[in-house]
C-alpha cells in the first residue's frame, strides 16, 4: 500500500554523516519457508497453503550509514584531498516478519506470482573502511 525513502547527509568540522532509510507498509507475503518447515516436522500430516502462513511484511530498513572524514592535507603538495570512510549497508532491519528478508520477490514480477517468500536470499550486510586519496 506504501513504499517509501529517505536520505539525510549532515558535514559539520570535516566529518559527514550519511543514511539512506526505505521501508514499505501495508503488504503480506506468503511464507512458503515456513510452510516447508512445518512441512518437514511434521512428514505424516499434509501441510496445506493457508492463512497461516501469510504474514505482515511491513518493514523499516536502514539501508546504509556511513560517517566520512576530509583529511586535512595542507601542507602535502602533491595531495590535494584526502577521505576515510567508515560504511554499513543494510545493518539492520525493523520488522516482524518472520523470514529472512521481507523485501523479497522469489518468482519474479508478474502479479500471480508476487508477494510469495521461497527459498530467497538474505540481504547482505556488508562494512567497508575505505581511504580516497586525489592527486
Amino acid at each position: 500500500k506504501l513504499m517509501g525513502g529517505l536520505s539525510t547527509s549532515l558535514s559539520l568540522y570535516g566529518f559527514t554523516f550519511e543514511a539512506d532509510f526505505d521501508g514499505s507498509w501495508g503488504h503480506s507475503l506468503l511464507n512458503m519457508n515456513r510452510m516447508m518447515q512445518d512441512q518437514v516436522n511434521n512428514p505424516t500430516q499434509t501441510v496445506l497453503v493457508s492463512e497461516k502462513y501469510v504474514e505482515n511484511a511491513s518493514f523499516l530498513r536502514i539501508g546504509r550509514v556511513a560517517l566520512n572524514y576530509d583529511v586535512p592535507v595542507a601542507n602535502v603538495k602533491w595531495i590535494h584531498n584526502a577521505r576515510v570512510t567508515l560504511s554499513a549497508d543494510n545493518p539492520c532491519i525493523f520488522t516482524k516478519y518472520s523470514g529472512l528478508n521481507p523485501d523479497v520477490d522469489s518468482f519474479g514480477t508478474d502479479n500471480f506470482s508476487r508477494g510469495i517468500d521461497y527459498g530467497a536470499f538474505p540481504i547482505v550486510k556488508t562494512v567497508v573502511l575505505g581511504f580516497k586519496l586525489t592527486f
